[in-house]
């Protein structure tokens, strides 16, 4: 069996040294036995900890430690930080390219303002979390999984300077559905940028790029 565990990368996570992060986590909570890491993998606060650190330690745990080396991508290292830094430009495509799958976000829909069906593309809506690295605040081709089922989405980042937002959100409007899923989990996953956020200088003029947008999204995908 195949079991993927995704531990948050906070800022409390970041701090951790080296050896707490071996001894507590992998030692105690995950009872490793083998390890696999890449030539350029660092551990720990300030990346304190490299490889050879990392074999150190698992001798004294009786734990095997296998490094392997880089991946390129058209003579480009695939890695986090690159990807991360991909993702922070707006580089989609490219960062998808070095992850293997569209970038994605998984959240619980929580209710908006409800803007979205006064002009007639209502949205669900996802908070976004300081500690996770997002693209740049825009609007993005997406597609968006319910319940299960694989649906078209335009997803908007950012902080709705329009209605003078104050909280940065994660709004997608999907294509052909009109459920009520509040509280409910949901996956987007970024495909192309359409444009940077903009301040529009009234709701109209909203609506009208709003269906320039999924004009644009909906070519990308039939395209």
């Amino acid at each position: 069996m195949n079991t993927l565990i995704e531990y948050p990368f906070t800022k409390a996570f970041a701090s951790v040294s080296p050896d707490e992060f071996f001894e507590e986590i992998l030692v105690k909570q995950l009872k490793a036995k083998v390890l696999v890491v890449g030539e350029n993998y660092y551990f720990g606060k300030n990346k304190a900890g490299n490889p050879e650190y990392l074999k150190v330690l698992g001798t004294k745990h009786d734990i095997e430690v296998f490094v392997v080396s880089a991946v390129k991508n058209e003579n480009q290292m695939i890695s986090s930080s690159t990807i991360r830094n991909l993702i922070v430009e707006g580089n989609i495509e490219f960062a998808n390219e070095m992850l293997g799958h569209p970038y994605t976000i998984v959240g619980n829909v929580m209710a908006g303002k409800q803007l979205g069906r006064t002009i007639g593309f209502p949205t669900i809506n996802l908070i976004a979390d300081p500690d996770r690295v997002y693209p740049p605040n825009g609007v993005y081709a997406t597609k968006v999984t319910v319940y299960n089922e694989e649906y078209l989405g335009m997803t908007n980042i950012g902080y709705n300077p329009t209605v003078n937002g104050n909280k940065k959100m994660i709004e997608t409007h999907i294509f052909d559905f009109n459920k009520d899923i509040y509280g409910e989990t949901v996956e987007i996953r970024f495909y192309h940028e359409i444009r940077e956020e903009q301040k529009f200088t009234n709701l109209e003029a909203l609506q009208q790029q709003i269906v320039k947008d999924s004009l644009t999204v909906k070519r990308i995908f039939n395209s």
